[in-house]
């Protein structure tokens, strides 16, 4: 018998230009297979994650101009109801591009991070990054004495980014692992879980799901997804 009152997710994702694919919709593929009534031949059917995207701009193209997207909601509009949301999903994108980004005067993609980890204390919130999308959370400062994974190949550019972030203080553990559960981070009650390159993500998502609804949930969704699960 399903629980009187089942939790449900709102997750909010940052796009932006040059995004990689598969670090946002493996994620998404994972959550939105997760349902409180999980009936193939239910239409409507009861998911327990929202997913809402955010960028700064009307439409951003993804990794070699793949995609256009038009996200749910510009920064700005989901700055008013940041508060809202459980999930923040951070993804990743090739050097150049989040180069650019965090070199950039005050991006709004890292001042949204910050906002996310400092809202008022509330349990239950994940921030979450994939492949480099660690490296903005590395601008926005927010991963001062974690343990944190990120793409292989930018193991010492995320070294080299919280550094410069804590004035030339390494305080943060950087690792070549599928994913890390840093635990709470800040005071606002926010667990950091880092994915590291690609389809870590979804290795990620699914420890997120085992751990908020159980293994055989979990399980499930791998299998609905004829996915081998790896560091799980």
């Amino acid at each position: 018998m399903p629980p009187l009152n089942p939790p449900y997710y709102k997750v909010a994702i940052i796009l932006y230009n040059g995004v990689d694919i598969l670090d946002f919709t493996g994620p998404i593929e994972v959550l939105s297979d997760v349902k409180h009534t999980p009936n193939p031949t239910t239409q409507a059917q009861d998911r327990a994650f929202t997913i809402t995207t955010i960028a700064t701009t009307p439409t951003i193209t993804t990794a070699g101009t793949s995609l256009t997207i038009k996200p749910d909601l510009l920064i700005a509009e989901a700055e008013q109801q940041l508060s809202d949301f459980d999930i923040l999903l951070v993804p990743g994108a090739g050097g150049s591009v989040i180069d650019t980004l965090i070199a950039s005067p005050n991006p709004l993609e890292i001042d949204l991070i910050r906002r996310f980890v400092s809202l008022a204390p509330e349990s239950g919130r994940w921030l979450f990054s994939v492949c480099t999308g660690a490296m903005l959370l590395g601008k926005a400062g927010v991963l001062g004495g974690v343990t944190v994974a990120t793409h292989h190949r930018f193991l010492d550019r995320l070294r080299g980014v919280c550094a410069e972030v804590s004035g030339g203080e390494v305080r943060t553990e950087i690792v070549n692992r599928r994913f890390v559960d840093s635990g709470v981070i800040g005071d606002g009650g926010v667990r950091l879980l880092s994915a590291g390159g690609v389809t870590s993500g979804i290795d990620a998502a699914l420890y997120l799901v085992r751990g908020i609804f159980g293994d055989e949930v979990a399980g499930a969704v791998a299998r609905d997804m004829e996915y081998e699960p790896r560091g799980l």
